[in-house]
């Protein structure tokens, strides 16, 4: 008998997205041609609901802003939670990100939905987490590492991470390193984790730190493009550009061909996530490798285990990261 895992492959949705079709979630809006092909492949599947099997619903909160693009850091990794929660017949019946959230309305139907468990991929004001926690105790937070709080969070080490990327560009011979990196709804760029392993490394080096090259876009691909052409355009443009995402670190190499600029002979370029088009970007993309499927699993096993023993541990899981060297820099020494 079919699963909803083989409708979502189908149909080339995620499981998530067959759940909320199939229970008629008013919440969700989709595509007319989406639902259709998902009831299509009900019925050539002859997929049948097991209702003796106990269903549990939980959410997630996604970083992905009302404006932006959709981050696939954060949707590769709930693609992999989806996955292990299809295993023990727990669905993502609430998806929602911070932007939406900060509609009244939305956010009481979200905190009253009644799902049992909530994982959160999002840096949310305390104000706004507190509610929730009130209606929704058992949480997993997923690369929450800017908080001194004791919550159960899975992810990676954000500190070691930058510090190896920014390191690897000094060793390289770079010198004028530029950031495009994105703030969060509580933590602005400047008092991030990234920009502190950024100044350490540059004074360990003896560097200095020069503000105007540092470029907050908001995770907003056009703002992104629009600070790529106004670094350039100083007196003294970079010798490389640090971008915190690799979907955004490829836009910047394609702006910067617009500008007459060979990228890595001119300028160098180094993204972060590892995500697929590092591969294909032209050229293919230096960045930093993220555990993306593992953090996810394990975001499930951990919240599986906090509903079903009321487990009242907190734990912090850091996946190791890896730097990966591909042909968007080089060695200028």
């Amino acid at each position: 008998m079919a699963n909803i895992r083989e409708i979502a492959k189908k149909t080339n949705v995620s499981i998530t997205t067959v759940s909320r079709i199939l229970n008629n979630d008013p919440t969700f809006h989709t595509k007319e041609s989406t639902r259709l092909a998902v009831i299509n492949a009900v019925e050539e599947l002859k997929y049948k609901p097991n209702r003796k099997t106990k269903i549990t619903n939980i959410g997630c909160i996604l970083s992905i802003g009302a404006e932006k693009y959709s981050d696939p850091f954060y949707t590769n990794i709930l693609a992999s939670c989806e996955y292990e929660a299809e295993k023990h017949n727990i669905i993502f019946s609430h998806v929602r990100h911070f932007s939406e959230l900060q509609n009244e309305l939305i956010f009481k139907e979200f905190i009253n939905s009644g799902i049992k468990g909530l994982v959160i991929m999002e840096k949310i004001p305390i104000d706004m987490l507190n509610k929730i926690k009130k209606k929704i105790p058992n949480i997993v937070y997923v690369d929450y590492d800017e908080t001194s709080e004791e919550v159960n969070s899975i992810g990676f080490d954000h500190r070691i991470a930058n510090t190896k990327a920014f390191n690897y560009l000094i060793k390289c011979g770079y010198k004028r390193i530029a950031v495009i990196g994105e703030s969060s709804p509580v933590t602005p760029l400047e008092d991030s984790i990234r920009m502190n392993a950024y100044r350490e490394v540059l004074m360990k080096n003896k560097i200095k730190y020069d503000s105007s090259i540092i470029k907050d876009c908001k995770s907003d691909l056009n703002l992104c493009v629009e600070q790529t052409r106004e670094l350039m355009s100083l007196d003294k443009p970079p010798d490389v550009i640090f971008v915190g995402d690799d979907t955004l670190a490829n836009a910047t190499i394609v702006e910067l061909k617009k500008l007459g600029y060979n990228c890595p002979k001119d300028i160098g370029v180094m993204g972060f996530n590892n995500l697929p088009i590092a591969t294909h970007s032209d050229p293919s993309l230096t960045t930093v490798d993220l555990p993306m499927v593992e953090i996810g699993k394990k975001a499930i096993e951990r919240l599986i285990e906090i509903m079903n023993n009321n487990d009242k541990e907190t734990y912090k899981i850091s996946y190791p990261t890896e730097l990966i060297i591909r042909e968007s820099t080089r060695r200028i020494k």
